[in-house]
């Protein structure tokens, strides 16, 4: 049989790499006399003195060798595996006092396979696969490799340099970042990271405290003895690993892991069948490094009948070690942890034909020819696809037509009634970081057309000036803030459905320009010239599917009006920043940690100047913070500050984000309405302690811990008012704050097949009336 994933090094030499699931392995040598040594775990080794003059395939038998493990009898004592795990947390300190920077080459492949043609179309329909899902066949439609260089130093110091990748052409050169050394989770760690969650490694220093551990065989690698250790988690709702941990008998080092993520540390178990990691360790100066990384996530959604199934296929391998190289930390100061090379993408097949790789197999061969001959095909007119949601339709490489056919492209309110829309759209029509589009829409009630052009682009010499234009003749939401996701569906639904249009709008017409450049890492400066003519609208439909006699609510009136502004705005970001630094400039990449965000803009209108209706200046600022004050949790804070003088439009006014009926979503005002308070005086705070799962296994207490609920409290505070001048011009009812109001509450959480739901009870603590106590239904983050 095939040995998956065996170790082949090079006699002599820091040289070696591991074989793939079909058990071969490829070396790419100058001609020479070389010693090859195979191994794996239960086997003999394997010696082949090879002469190399050309290019040779060998074929490397293993005989398997067993070791007798004597009859362990479990006593009051102590478990046997604890003590080889307590000695391999020891040897893990050891080495990293030992280990104080390195160098290391790399080559990825990852593969994704699933059941139906990949596409650009995020809406094709999912195919029958019939009931017995585990037969559901499988074909790659995505592949994509690379080839890196390491670089490390303690303490945490570190940069990928990404020398060459290559994808099939169905996916940018973009995704290429998402392998390479720094995606590598290296189990000698205490913390590896899955889902932006740290889990416990079985060797960390809290790994006895957190793991059950089972001696369940010792094998043999040559003469050195190697324990196989089965653990879990010892509580079953405690996020973690379970599987296979090899330590070795002479130094207690970890030679290989063999686990999958248990369900506790699955965000979508109902989607996430299952996550497989697997990794392996070779000694280099009498240091183990990874040699390999695999990691193997199925993937199952089930829709209307349909099963989506998929894989994805991470194998990377790790080789030509620098132990504790002499690296400058001014190596390092330029903040970039992956830098790709400019010619990286420029690599033909005589390079890949010389430099180490994983080999690649039939199947993987025709899926390149496959989708690389597909996507060569030229666009055109007749290239036309269709599918119940949607339709696109293909002129050139660059540009495209949605809709406006699909249902997609239908939605309907209370103004524009029953409405179609089309999207236009180019790409990298001046560069490769421009965009434009055009959408177009009409509806049958209000009879009439709307637009909505946009343009953008990235230049300079890094792409950090940037310019957008924006002309529009459309439908706005007032305040431009909805308390929910996909607004057009939902409104469609509840409006055919119930007749609840809880949104309210007005007509806008006109233009921005915005220029923006980032003078510094942490700084971004922009401004905004800006046109815009805004109409009251009106309800122009009572139409219902189900409630035919009742009616929907008239809009509010906005205050008619042309502004001509100019609004300038600056941006801090408080915060480690690291780059990822492609072949054709930076992008800004933001690693975990604290951070606050600071934003200062102001709108100026002026009659005598800019030909405005209105004379007005508006300051806003808004500060954002983010912490994790222990483990998981997360803190979050807004503070949002509006001041004015002048008269400012209803349409422009700051306004206290509420919520429809029972539904709510973070930094929102639970107890209050949509529309409900607004002004041109505000002083807003917004907290939000998302506690997770942590406190229900801190409490231990079973059917919590095994509900796997999440816990988030919340917190709002705010002062408003209205200006003498802002009031003569308002077109509805209002309130203010004179005193602070305040509301605190707390939500329950959980994730529902793929929906992360949470009840949310809040309560008024002062400015009480009819609505003191809210019972609401929302979404949160995990």
């Amino acid at each position: 049989k095939e040995l998956s994933f065996a170790n082949v090094r090079i006699a002599g030499t820091m040289m070696g790499t591991s074989a793939n699931a079909e058990g071969k392995f490829e070396f790419r040598l100058k001609p020479d006399n070389y010693i090859l040594i195979t191994s794996f775990i239960g086997y003999k080794s394997d010696t082949t003195k090879i002469n190399l003059t050309q290019n040779m395939q060998v074929e490397i038998s293993l005989k398997a060798i067993s070791y007798e493990l004597n009859e362990v009898i479990v006593t009051p004592r102590e478990n046997p595996a604890l003590r080889i795990i307590r000695k391999a947390i020891e040897s893990k300190h050891i080495r990293e006092e030992n280990l104080n920077s390195y160098i290391f080459k790399s080559y990825t492949k990852g593969i994704i396979k699933t059941n139906r043609p990949m596409d650009s179309d995020e809406n094709s329909i999912i195919i029958n696969a019939g009931d017995e899902t585990d037969s559901i066949p499988l074909s790659i439609e995505g592949i994509l490799e690379n080839e890196n260089i390491g670089y490390y130093k303690k303490p945490d110091l570190y940069k990928d340099e990404i020398i060459a990748r290559k994808q099939t052409a169905n996916f940018p050169s973009e995704i290429n970042f998402l392998t390479g050394g720094r995606l590598m989770q290296n189990f000698y760690t205490d913390d590896v990271e899955f889902f932006e969650s740290p889990l416990e490694s079985p060797i960390s220093d809290k790994a006895l405290d957190y793991y059950f551990y089972y001696l369940e065989d010792s094998l043999m690698l040559d003469d050195l003895k190697i324990y196989k250790i089965l653990f879990e988690t010892d509580d079953n709702s405690d996020p973690g690993f379970e599987g296979y941990v090899y330590i070795s008998d002479s130094t207690f080092s970890l030679i290989k892991i063999d686990v999958k993520i248990n369900d506790a540390a699955n965000p979508f178990p109902a989607i996430l069948k299952e996550i497989k990691v697997f990794q392996q360790f070779l000694s280099y100066e009498d240091i183990y490094m990874p040699i390999d990384y695999r990691l193997f996530v199925d993937i199952e959604l089930s829709l209307f009948g349909k099963t989506l199934a998929a894989s994805f296929d991470l194998n990377s391998i790790y080789f030509d070690y620098q132990i504790n190289p002499e690296i400058s930390p001014n190596f390092f100061a330029d903040d970039v942890i992956i830098k790709v090379h400019n010619d990286a993408d420029d690599k033909d097949s005589t390079y890949w034909q010389n430099t180490q790789t994983i080999p690649t197999n039939l199947e993987e061969e025709i899926a390149y020819a496959r989708i690389d001959s597909l996507e060569a095909i030229p666009k055109d007119s007749s290239f036309f696809e269709f599918d119940i949601l949607d339709t696109k339709l293909n002129f050139s490489e660059n540009f495209q037509l949605n809709g406006p056919i699909g249902l997609s492209h239908y939605h309907f309110n209370r103004v524009e009634g029953h409405t179609i829309d089309a999207r236009f759209s180019f790409d990298e029509i001046i560069n490769k970081y421009s965009y434009t589009s055009l959408d177009l829409d009409y509806g049958f009630d209000d009879k009439k057309f709307k637009t909505d052009f946009s343009f953008g682009a990235r230049f300079g010499k890094s792409n950090l000036f940037r310019i957008s234009v924006n002309v529009y003749d459309k439908l706005k939401y007032l305040f431009d803030d909805t308390p929910i996701s996909n607004t057009e569906f939902i409104i469609t639904y509840l409006s055919l459905s119930d007749k609840q249009d809880f949104l309210e709008y007005y007509y806008s017409s006109g233009a921005d320009i915005k220029f923006s450049y980032e003078i510094h890492p942490k700084i971004n400066l922009a401004v905004t010239f800006s046109h815009q003519n805004d109409r009251t609208a009106k309800k122009n439909t009572d139409f219902s599917i189900f409630e035919t006699e009742k009616k929907f609510s008239n809009v509010l009136p906005i205050f008619d009006s042309k502004i001509n502004s100019i609004s300038p705005q600056i941006d801090f970001t408080f915060r480690k920043i690291k780059y990822i630094e492609d072949s054709n400039g930076k992008r800004k990449f933001y690693m975990p940690g604290p951070v606050m965000t600071l934003s200062l803009q102001g709108i100026f209108s002026n009659k005598s100047i800019l030909q405005s209706n209105l004379d007005f200046n508006l300051f806003r600022s808004i500060i954002t913070t983010n912490i994790r004050p222990f483990e998981t949790t997360e803190l979050n804070t807004k503070i949002t500050t509006v001041y004015s003088n002048g008269p400012v439009p209803f349409q422009i006014l700051q306004h206290l984000t509420g919520n429809i009926d029972n539904f709510g979503r973070e930094y929102s005002f639970r107890t209050l309405g949509l529309y409900e308070m607004f002004g041109d005086r505000v002083l807003a705070f917004n907290l939000q302690y998302n506690l997770y799962d942590e406190l229900f296994r801190y409490l231990n207490l079973p059917i919590l811990e095994d509900l796997k609920l999440n816990l988030y409290l919340h917190f709002n505070a705010a002062y408003l008012d209205i200006s003498d001048q802002s009031k003569n011009i308002l077109t509805v009812p209002y309130k203010t704050f004179n005193q602070p109001f305040y509301e605190i509450g707390f939500s329950i959480g959980k994730v529902i097949w793929i929906l992360p739901l949470a009840v949310e009870f809040t309560w008024k603590l002062n400015h009480k009336d009819g609505n003191n106590f809210v019972i609401g239904l929302g979404m949160f983050e995990f």
